[in-house]
């Protein structure tokens, strides 16, 4: 009985697709196509086109949004921390002629690790609307830019501090570096920046590490 139901079913559908014309055929073809693609892209994450991209978030830094001012901060603040470590060689190099290439590479690391901590808390506020995974790997970078700040604190106030005791410089030097590497590589291990929660770390818990 089942069997004679599906073959006059079967018959009534095959005499239907006889009566309809060509225009009807691709009309139905059509329908049927449009709604298996709104029924693909209700499945997939997002399309082709609708991919996050690099180029479209430094393209934000043509108009005004939550972080410009995060941005701009940090973005001049490099500019002018870099022109001023020009400024500053071109003016006191000729008026000390007594200075070394170890004074020299004293203020250099103090004015690297200045362009280097505002350098990448710049880029990583104009790439983290990029996606989540993006601003996991460059909020690290936002924190190691912090430590490199640290340290190229470190290195003249050491130099000129201890300038008469090589000695006692040199081990604190190594004291420093090395709580300031371990610093790093918990930074960088806990979840890149971010903590298990997904909540972004604070600038209490980099005091506390």
């Amino acid at each position: 009985m089942e069997v004679r139901q599906r073959n006059q079913k079967a018959e009534k559908g095959s005499q239907h697709h006889h009566h309809l014309s060509a225009g009807e055929v691709i009309h139905e073809t059509a329908e049927v196509t449009r709604e298996v693609v709104e029924k693909v892209t209700e499945k997939l994450t997002c399309m082709w086109d609708e991919l996050p991209s690099y180029l479209k978030s430094l393209k934000s830094l043509s108009y005004w949004h939550n972080e410009s001012v995060n941005i701009y901060t940090h973005l001049l603040g490099a500019v002018f921390f870099g022109l001023l470590s020009w400024v500053l060689y071109i003016t006191l190099e000729p008026r000390y002629p007594s200075a070394t290439a170890s004074d020299i590479y004293a203020f250099l690391c103090f004015f690297a690790g200045c362009l280097f901590c505002l350098g990448m808390s710049a880029f990583y506020h104009t790439i983290c609307n990029h996606s989540y995974e993006a601003a996991r790997w460059f909020n690290v970078l936002d924190y190691v830019g912090i430590v490199g700040l640290i340290t190229g604190s470190f290195i003249p106030s050491v130099y000129y501090g201890f300038k008469c005791e090589t000695a006692l410089r040199d081990r604190y030097w190594t004291m420093v570096h090395i709580k300031l590497f371990w610093s790093e590589n918990i930074i960088t291990l806990n979840g890149f920046g971010f903590k298990q929660d997904g909540r972004k770390m604070t600038d209490e818990d980099l005091w506390w590490i």
